[in-house]
């Protein structure tokens, strides 16, 4: 599913002509890492240039992930590619927020569904606003990783590494952790709904109890 919403798109089209011509010049077809980097290119020089809106940034971003993701499942590139092109894109996300306060907004959702990123090595990231439904993170390393103001419905953790994790202001809705490593994580002002923690190591964890 392309991860480019309408509402994006509107708000695009609404500020102006030249913005709206910024769909027009995005690469298409297939993905490659050469249309990848591409895009990414042109999504930073259009936001830095205050020419389209935060919404559509993310958004184009988010589905360039979501497009990464496809490709590895469809056998096209392996594990270890796919890391390395969605922690650029996670790099991206963080740039663009620290050259303008607020690029995660509460207003402005950013969604990731169905992604497949089981066994991906993706420690230390830091991501707000930000929600993830039907999402596979088992056996993915999120070590140290940083995320508040979103949430995970139904998404699989299952022997995941998520030692030392903070999250603030999260909702876990549904969401498997069976067998996680939840050390020294924090939960503290989270909620977590109907969520599966069998033989979860939880030493030191904070908010579970």
């Amino acid at each position: 599913m392309r991860m480019i919403t309408r509402l994006a798109k509107a708000q695009l089209l609404s500020q102006s002509l030249d913005a709206a011509l910024t769909v027009e010049t995005l690469p298409d077809g297939e993905w490659s890492a050469i249309q990848m980097f591409e895009t990414v290119r042109i999504v930073t020089a259009h936001y830095e240039a205050g020419r389209v809106t935060r919404a559509w940034a993310c958004q184009v971003l988010a589905d360039q992930v979501q497009r990464v993701c496809e490709a590895l499942a469809q056998g096209r590139i392996g594990v270890a590619e796919c890391n390395r092109h969605v922690l650029t894109l996670i790099q991206h996300l963080e740039l663009l927020r620290r050259f303008r306060r607020g690029l995660f907004p509460s207003q402005v959702p950013l969604v990731f569904s169905g992604l497949q990123l089981g066994s991906q090595f993706l420690p230390g990231i830091k991501l707000a606003g930000i929600s993830f439904h039907s999402c596979d993170f088992s056996g993915a390393s999120l070590a140290g990783s940083q995320l508040r103001d979103g949430s995970f419905t139904a998404c699989n953790f299952d022997d995941a590494d998520m030692a030392r994790a903070a999250f603030a202001r999260m909702e876990f809705r549904g969401c498997s952790f069976r067998r996680a490593a939840l050390n020294d994580a924090d939960f503290r002002t989270c909620r977590l709904l109907g969520c599966n923690l069998d033989e979860a190591s939880v030493d030191g964890a904070k908010g579970l109890g």
